[in-house]
């Protein structure tokens, strides 16, 4: 007689990672999934996008001016520091999006490779609206402490700033959702399991929420006048909000796909 195995549940469902189901059937123990990367592979459109993103660092630094000759100059180079760490790190975001999808994907398909061209055209050009927008920011925090990155004259012309920003960024970010919707639905040599599909729908709903913060800020900036205008701006600090709940809401949704493996 036979005897049938201790856990017959587990050896039957297919959502579970080899690894995971392994380590189910030897101790009864779940533990978390995770996603197996399909990308450790280093493809031509990763390294494209990499030096892209690189140059566009470096094009942030030579925007800070000259080698400094004296100390004044020195003090001047440092004040430049604050603006440069938030634009590197705003870059960095978007950088790290790309990386994600590219190591968990490892998808090189001719769609793959126009979004991620699209997406380093966008983040060259990005660069400096990226800068004059975070310069002007401290200047304006700190009463003039900090250098201006750009001259504005009027109202109308911190709207026109606060319009191209925000188209940037939303189309950087739409490049990122399109580019999660693809790999759901590309054909895989792997398949996806459910806890990875989960993780890549929840990937496209967080840009999805940078697009729709970023398209409000272009509404505003080209729809209101005056002082109002500012609002373009403060609605990128809806993020402090926004993310930490969606934060939330992601561990929620990975956790129900966990407990129903």
């Amino acid at each position: 007689m036979t005897s049938s195995p201790a856990n017959p549940q587990i050896t039957h469902q297919p959502n579970i990672p080899d690894y995971a189901r392994t380590h189910l059937q030897a101790t009864g123990v779940a533990t978390a999934p995770q996603f197996q990367q399909r990308g450790l592979q280093t493809t031509r459109i990763e390294t494209l996008t990499d030096a892209a993103f690189a140059f566009a660092f470096t094009l942030l630094v030579i925007g800070q001016g000259k080698v400094p000759m004296n100390y004044n100059e020195l003090l001047l180079a440092v004040q430049h520091i604050p603006s440069f760490l938030i634009s590197v790190a705003m870059l960095g975001t978007f950088w790290y999006g790309h990386h994600k999808w590219s190591r968990r994907t490892g998808l090189d398909d001719g769609i793959s490779v126009l979004l991620s061209f699209v997406l380093v055209l966008l983040v060259l050009i990005y660069v400096y609206p990226l800068k004059a927008v975070f310069s002007s920011m401290l200047y304006w925090f700190s009463g003039g402490y900090f250098p201006v990155g750009i001259q504005l004259e009027s109202m109308a012309e911190l709207s026109g700033l606060f319009l191209i920003y925000s188209l940037g960024y939303a189309f950087m970010a739409a490049c990122l959702v399109a580019l999660q919707w693809h790999a759901l639905r590309a054909p895989q040599p792997l398949p996806f399991t459910t806890f990875e599909r989960t993780v890549l729908r929840l990937e496209l709903q967080s840009w999805t929420l940078h697009l729709v913060v970023a398209l409000s800020s272009a509404l505003i900036a080209a729809t209101v006048s005056g002082e109002q205008v500012l609002w373009a701006g403060f609605i990128y600090g809806s993020f402090g909000l926004v993310m930490p709940l969606f934060g939330w809401y992601a561990r929620l949704q990975k956790n129900k796909v966990i407990a129903a493996l």
